[in-house]
């Protein structure tokens, strides 16, 4: 085969007359490239095929890796979070559709993880606060009453609510609350000759649980 002779006959292009590196002299190296690619603003940078082909590989090389299945994610859980399987693999099925990395769902679980341990440590502080603050009150305003008081008011709570409301109650805070507790003392008070049965003949002389909640009695 002869220099500048393709395999089919036809004559080799040497080269001559296209430029790659957009020096202007002859054709920009786009010119080779499908009408609807050449005018690309974003190929004019590029100085010829090889950059190109670098640019390339570089963004092949960081481009981020998602996993094939959730097994790919881990999870570090502090202690102090309270979470089960069935949620951290939610967590993780969410992560896979979005097509998140490995550390990128590390990076917004630990955040999320901060976050509740932030609010936990000033939800408990402020309980404390409230609760320091209250035994403070009601042991100047009841004194040595201040113990069976509370264990009225407590045993009060308890009969009034079903257990679901009583775990409400306590989770805004409101069982540490001073006027709650009064309050809940206010209505203990009226049954603790009957071991909290209403509507026995002790203490309570009867009274029915609206009797002492609204101080609206149902029957005079």
């Amino acid at each position: 085969m002869a220099d500048g002779t393709n395999v089919d006959g036809s004559e080799a292009n040497s080269g001559e007359g296209t430029s790659n590196d957009g020096s202007g002299e002859g054709t920009h190296w786009t010119e080779t490239l499908n009408d609807d690619l050449k005018g690309n603003e974003a190929l004019k940078e590029i100085k010829d095929i090889n950059s190109l082909a670098g640019n390339y590989i570089k963004l092949q090389e960081g481009k981020p890796v998602v996993p094939e299945s959730i097994e790919g994610y881990e999870l570090d859980v502090p202690e102090g979070i309270k979470t089960n399987d069935e949620e951290i693999k939610a967590f993780k099925e969410k992560a896979l559709e979005l097509g998140l990395t490995a550390d990128q769902l590390k990076g917004l679980a630990d955040i999320n993880f901060q976050n509740v341990l932030n609010q936990t440590e000033n939800y408990n502080n402020f309980i404390e606060t409230t609760k320091t603050e209250t035994e403070k009150a009601l042991k100047t305003d009841w004194g040595e009453g201040y113990d069976g008081n509370c264990e009225v008011a407590e045993q009060a709570l308890t009969k009034f609510f079903p257990e679901e409301v009583c775990s409400i109650i306590r989770q805004t805070g409101l069982h540490v609350h001073k006027d709650f507790v009064a309050g809940m003392y206010e209505i203990g008070k009226h049954f603790k000759g009957d071991s909290f049965d209403v509507g026995g003949k002790g203490e309570s002389g009867g009274k029915t649980t609206g009797d002492v909640f609204y101080d609206n009695p149902t029957s005079k």
